[in-house]
């Protein structure tokens, strides 16, 4: 639980996931914010990209931003791999 506020990649887990990174049954509370206007922010991930995962995960709190902005991510790219969500 908590509150953050940052710039390109913004979330309160981690500001990207990539690379096969995975998220799994997580509960995420608080509220984030990008000071960034052209950035990404998301509840949990800024993004998640390239093979990455998130499943069952949740996000409990306000998302701000001007671009890019989600609940859970705020952009899902697929470089290297189609990243997947699923459940949350």
């Amino acid at each position: 639980k908590g509150n953050i506020q940052g710039g390109n990649y913004t979330g309160l887990l981690a500001g990207r996931i990539t690379n096969g990174g995975v998220v799994d049954s997580s509960s995420i509370e608080g509220n984030v914010k990008n000071t960034n206007s052209h950035g990404c922010v998301g509840g949990v991930t800024g993004e998640l990209s390239d093979k990455s995962h998130m499943t069952y995960c949740s996000h409990i709190g306000v998302t701000e931003g001007t671009s890019h902005v989600g609940g859970l991510t705020g952009n899902m790219t697929s470089e290297e791999g189609t990243p997947t969500l699923k459940g949350c």
